[in-house]
């Protein structure tokens, strides 16, 4: 579980280093996790058929949906105390609709955490502990929520 610290840091980093390009952000993430793992890709009927790093890196569709992604993120950050509330739709659409894993959820909050500590310097030390320890609340909600759903 995060602390209040933890929330209040994240936050702050967030709304410093993420929230004013998410689409740029939400975007890369998706390219770096398709790179890191094709299983994931596959979860992705839209993208299946982007077979290079320069088709995804093309694909408005997938830049459109990397800011989905990350503006559904940052709303659920914001929530703390209710971020189950937040993420209970998401979690009924990928669960039930489109058959997201579990560990898809894990494996996007790894390559958000790679992706922010190679572009950003103030990604270190107690800020990128309590950005993770939030991103593993996500990642535990939706385990408790696909139980739930």
């Amino acid at each position: 579980m995060a602390s209040a610290a933890q929330w209040d840091t994240t936050l702050k980093f967030w709304e410093a280093h993420v929230a004013g390009d998410l689409k740029k952000h939400g975007h890369e993430a998706l390219v770096r996790l398709f790179l890191k793992n094709k299983d994931s890709q596959k979860h992705f009927p839209k993208f299946k058929d982007l077979a290079s790093e320069a088709e995804m890196r093309g694909s408005d569709g997938l830049k459109n949906h990397g800011e989905t992604v990350f503006t559904a993120l940052g709303k659920a950050l914001q929530q703390r105390d209710g971020i189950a509330n937040e993420l209970r739709p998401l979690a009924v659409t990928h669960s039930q609709n489109h058959k997201i894993p579990l560990e898809e959820f894990e494996n996007i909050c790894e390559v958000i955490d790679v992706y922010l500590a190679e572009i950003c310097p103030d990604y270190a030390g107690e800020t990128r502990t309590s950005v993770k320890a939030v991103l593993d609340v996500f990642s535990q909600s939706m385990t408790t929520l696909y139980g739930e759903v």
